[in-house]
């Protein structure tokens, strides 16, 4: 058996996949949803939200802008645990009662668009010297606080975090990535990236 790196909780596979953490995240988070089911079944909504938002969203959230799924299963893998737990917050188990629904009346976004607003909010970070990362970036000739798209051969690079925050930052309005402040950053790049993913 081939044995794993862990750095700082992040599961490291020779092929730089991400399956295996996939994997072990879920599990992990899968565990701490189920003992809230066993514990705090009968409790408010309110109560079940609020558990859920601090005890397992951050168990599949830790560390997403660096292995951010691009694999359809991996995305819909994570997707299913938040979905179990709508169902579980809303105590609806009805087979044709419709998840996505659930989400909206809980403001529950989805995993993927939290994953893209969250490596938005570290490429602006970058950009404007708040953390001590430097990326060697060619600006847009055409279009001012715009970046050129890298040029990636292999889907994995496309959408690890450089390349992919690239993209991301260049479908924002120009509003959101002039913002003075992370605040001010932070609600501009979520309400426009949420609905998109």
């Amino acid at each position: 058996m081939c044995h794993l790196p862990n750095y700082l909780a992040l599961i490291i596979s020779n092929d730089l996949s991400w399956k295996k953490h996939i994997q072990s995240i879920s599990a992990t988070a899968g565990r701490t949803l189920s003992l809230l089911q066993r514990n705090i079944y009968h409790c408010p909504e309110k109560i079940k939200l609020m558990s859920y938002k601090s005890l397992v969203r951050p168990q599949i959230e830790y560390c997403n802008t660096i292995w951010d799924p691009h694999n359809k299963c991996h995305i819909n893998q994570l997707e299913a645990l938040q979905n179990r737990a709508a169902r579980f917050i809303t105590n609806d188990f009805r087979r044709y009662s419709s998840v996505t629904q659930m989400k909206s009346n809980i403001s529950l976004e989805s995993l993927e668009s939290r994953r893209k607003i969250n490596k938005a909010i570290l490429f602006y970070k970058i950009q404007n010297n708040l953390v001590d990362v430097t990326l060697n970036l060619r600006q847009s000739a055409h279009f001012p606080g715009k970046f050129t798209q890298i040029q990636c051969r292999t889907t994995a690079y496309q959408r690890s975090f450089v390349p992919d925050s690239v993209v991301i930052w260049n479908t924002l309005s120009t509003t959101a990535t002039s913002s003075i402040s992370l605040e001010a950053f932070k609600t501009s790049a979520s309400s426009e990236l949420i609905h998109l993913y």
